[in-house]
């Protein structure tokens, strides 16, 4: 556990991140053993999300961004081509991300380039603020309805909501994985819902009672966890049942953020630093699914390309890494790498300038995972 004053955020892998309240960037390579704290042009505020985009960490606070190169020490504050305003949520689809305003006509923008500039496509309309991408879907929750896109926005489709869920007046949200969606509000319970949001069953079995408020709730595979205003709970099955949780340090007035790696729950808790459990005390094992879920093998810079690009990885191992372009159509277009490689970061730059516009895929492959990622050439 470290210690802070002040709110935390986690990202959880290989190696952990966190940013505190005070102008500090902790990382640590060990599960948390040990903290490598930094002070130096780092957030000076706690951020409400962070995650890896497009060869970053980005750190989201209530009316910034901050952006580091992967690992690096030093971050940066830049939001450029929108007003000063709160920010409500960002998620991403292959290199396009996409934010949230509140209180804004133009609630909606879009970034190609990793967060530097963004803007408003007239296009692309957006009936809520809330924002959640799994797989190729974009999702995004109203105060009556979910709203589905599978085409970057461009078209939304109507999902219908349970009833409780519908009648409640407070604030619904949305989490899930690639299996299934959870949709909850503070006063109506958690449901599930396994194709897209077209029906939905209860999953809250042994978790609700009398007055209980669900506050939050975290997905990770098969794991759930939700924190309660009589404490905080997890289910091992998708929510088909529910157990309390035994530390006393996450309650319901220090909302815990979730992350997460193939051996350890962290959460990260106001004024009370980070925790760990191993997930062997909650009954799961290792499990292909649950890595599924860890931090994306590479990233893209620039993407969309006029010429060339760097494709960047990190290997926390030493492993055989194979890296190569296809066209649309599937056709293996160039290796640009194919070798055995020792842990640390790599840049492999492509140069397409012979090759017309159009879509192409990166694929990566090492000793243990694979992962392809979308490139448009302009």
């Amino acid at each position: 556990m470290i210690k802070h004053a002040g709110r935390w955020t986690i990202i959880a892998g290989d190696t952990l991140v966190a940013i505190g309240g005070e102008g500090f960037v902790s990382y640590s390579y060990d599960n948390g053993d040990h903290w490598d704290i930094y002070n130096g042009n780092t957030p000076n505020e706690g951020a409400r999300q962070l995650f890896k985009f497009g060869g970053y960490l980005l750190g989201v606070t209530d009316d910034r961004i901050y952006r580091s190169r992967d690992m690096e020490r030093s971050w940066s504050l830049f939001f450029k081509g929108v007003a000063h305003t709160s920010i409500w949520n960002i998620a991403s689809l292959d290199s396009v991300m996409f934010l949230t305003l509140r209180d804004s006509s133009e609630n909606l923008l879009v970034s190609l380039d990793s967060g530097t500039t963004w803007f408003v496509d007239p296009n692309k309309t957006l009936p809520t603020l809330s924002l959640l991408s799994i797989g190729d879907a974009l999702y995004s929750v109203g105060d009556k309805a979910i709203y589905l896109s599978t085409d970057f926005a461009m078209h939304w489709d109507t999902i219908s909501m349970p009833p409780d869920i519908r009648a409640s007046n407070f604030v619904h949200q949305l989490t899930g994985n690639k299996q299934y969606l959870f949709l909850y509000a503070l006063d109506s319970g958690i449901f599930r819902s396994s194709d897209k949001g077209v029906s939905w069953t209860r999953s809250d079995s042994g978790l609700m009672q009398t007055f209980v408020q669900i506050l939050h709730v975290s997905c990770f595979d098969s794991i759930l966890f939700a924190v309660t205003s009589i404490g905080a709970y997890y289910s091992t099955d998708y929510g088909n049942s529910w157990k309390e949780h035994n530390v006393a340090e996450i309650t319901s007035s220090n909302t815990a953020i979730i992350g997460f790696n193939s051996k350890y729950l962290f959460a990260s808790i106001s004024d009370a630093g980070i925790w760990r459990q191993p997930l062997s005390e909650l009954g799961v094992k290792k499990t292909a699914d649950i890595l599924s879920n860890e931090l994306p093998l590479q990233s893209v810079y620039p993407n969309p390309l006029e010429i060339a690009t760097n494709i960047h990885f990190i290997l926390s191992k030493s492993e055989f890494v194979s890296l190569k372009i296809y066209n649309i159509f599937g056709v293996e277009i160039i290796t640009l790498l194919s070798k055995n490689l020792t842990a640390g970061s790599y840049d492999i730059p492509w140069n397409a300038e012979s090759l017309p516009s159009g879509s192409y895929f990166s694929r990566l492959t090492t000793g243990t995972r694979s992962e392809t990622l979308h490139l448009i050439l302009k």
